[in-house]
């Protein structure tokens, strides 16, 4: 009997194949193109910053490189409980 449902199971998983194959998937590398190139042109300034000796409250680097870390880590599901969290992660 159960050899007999075998053939219902990628009609069933279809949706969610198409789900996150189709639309999440592309959407997660946009995401990481646009954070990485948001990062690649604030790095310069920070450094531009930095060498100039002008005052700020932060680097411009550090929400970019957060976002781009979240984001490769599918909202932190992945990282694991070993790891030191940062200073500024005690919101979650």
């Amino acid at each position: 009997m159960i050899a007999a449902l075998v053939p219902i199971v990628p009609i069933l998983l279809a949706p969610l194949i198409i789900v996150v194959f189709v639309i999440l998937l592309p959407v997660w590398f946009v995401v990481i193109v646009v954070l990485g190139v948001l990062y690649g042109l604030a790095w310069p300034i920070d450094k531009l910053l930095a060498a100039t000796g002008a005052s700020r409250a932060a680097p411009l680097t550090t929400p970019l490189m957060r976002a781009l870390r979240w984001v490769i880590t599918f909202g932190g599901l992945t990282t694991s409980m070993s790891e030191p969290r940062e200073a500024n992660d005690e919101r979650r």
